[in-house]
């Protein structure tokens, strides 16, 4: 472990593009360092590093680790799309399939797009963003609505029948 240095936002851990968190976990980060400067012995420098990482695993390792499954699911389910309709399906996982469902129906109702802006700006975690069961309830309802509430698009079908092939 180095002294003297500690590694904040894109430093510490790099996040998926797609999700727009770095500048909000960057400055969450620094928010962080500045309170540590603050708090803790400056003399110390090992224990300054430890408590800082410390610090920064209970604040920010959660939102690593959570778009971290996110990116090994979107991977696996990649993979499987490339080998074609025979592949195997992939394991249930709840959270997964409701993270899918909420890319399809955010725009379609006001408190659901709130509480997914709440945990894309870390204002707060998902458990908290969705703590509300009727919350729950109303994304996937509207999931249930959707043919195949995370498809990127429409159904080939569907396509075909729009460009006029179908």
């Amino acid at each position: 472990m180095a002294t003297g240095i500690v590694s904040v936002g894109d430093a510490w851990a790099t996040t998926n593009p797609l999700f727009g968190v770095g500048i909000s976990a960057g400055l969450l980060h620094a928010a962080l360092l500045r309170s540590r400067l603050r708090d803790q012995d400056r003399d110390d420098p090992y224990r300054f590093a430890l408590r800082f990482g410390e610090a920064t695993e209970e604040v920010l390792g959660r939102v690593r680790r959570h778009l971290g499954v996110w990116d090994r699911h979107r991977l696996a389910e990649l993979e499987r799309l490339s080998r074609g309709p025979s592949a195997v399906s992939a394991p249930v996982d709840s959270d997964w399939h409701f993270q899918r469902t909420l890319e399809t129906v955010k725009l379609r109702d006001p408190d659901v797009l709130r509480a997914v802006a709440a945990t894309a700006a870390l204002l707060a975690t998902p458990a908290q963003a969705f703590g509300d069961p009727a919350l729950v309830e109303r994304v996937l309802a509207l999931g249930r609505l959707a043919e195949r509430p995370w498809a990127p698009g429409p159904s080939r079908s569907k396509l075909l029948a729009a460009v006029g092939a179908g």
